[in-house]
Formats: structure tokens, C-alpha cells, sequence
């Protein structure tokens, strides 16, 4: 059931087990490369572990899934700060603010 995998991955992360997340997660984007949520946690899982480049991938195709995804806005920007896009997160910010 990819909704119980989800749930499996979100509850790994918080757990700070995010090789474990990981590899749920991926499977689930595989499987199913337009899931939403899956796309989602991958790019925090991705996050979390210092990896941006590939959290920036997930969410990026995340907000393709639904542009108007105020948390997904919210994960982008705090990726660009990292990667050091001040104008991207700035821009997702303000988006992000709008839509919620």
C-alpha cells in the first residue's frame, strides 16, 4: 500500500533514519513518479541529510505535480537558501505566503 510506505518513510525521517526513509521513499517515486506526497518527503529526506542538489530534483518536480502546494513552496525556498538562490527563495516565499 504506497500510503503505509509513505507514512512508514515520513515516521523514519523524524526518526532521524533517513538511509531507511530513503530507501521506501525512492522505491515509492519509482513505482509512482507523479505521487505528490512521496516526490514530497523524498525531497525533505534529501534535505535533511545535507544533499540539496537532489532535495532541489524531488521538490522541484513536487511543485510540477501542484504548483499551488504551499509546503512544497515552503521546502523549496529553504533549499535554495542553501544552495544560496536568495531571489528562488525569496520568490517560493512570497508564493508560498500567498496561496496559504
Amino acid at each position: 500500500n504506497p500510503l503505509r510506505q509513505l507514512e512508514e518513510a515520513e515516521r523514519l525521517r523524524l526518526e532521524a533514519k533517513l538511509d531507511k526513509a530513503e530507501s521506501i521513499c525512492g522505491g515509492l517515486v519509482r513505482r509512482h513518479p507523479y505521487y505528490l506526497a512521496a516526490l514530497y518527503t523524498l525531497g525533505l529526506i534529501y534535505f535533511d541529510k545535507g544533499n540539496f542538489e537532489k532535495a532541489l530534483d524531488c521538490l522541484t518536480r513536487a511543485q510540477m505535480c501542484d504548483p499551488a502546494d504551499w509546503r512544497t513552496l515552503t521546502a523549496l525556498a529553504l533549499t535554495y537558501l542553501r544552495l544560496g538562490a536568495h531571489a528562488m527563495a525569496i520568490e517560493a516565499l512570497q508564493k508560498a505566503s500567498d496561496l496559504q
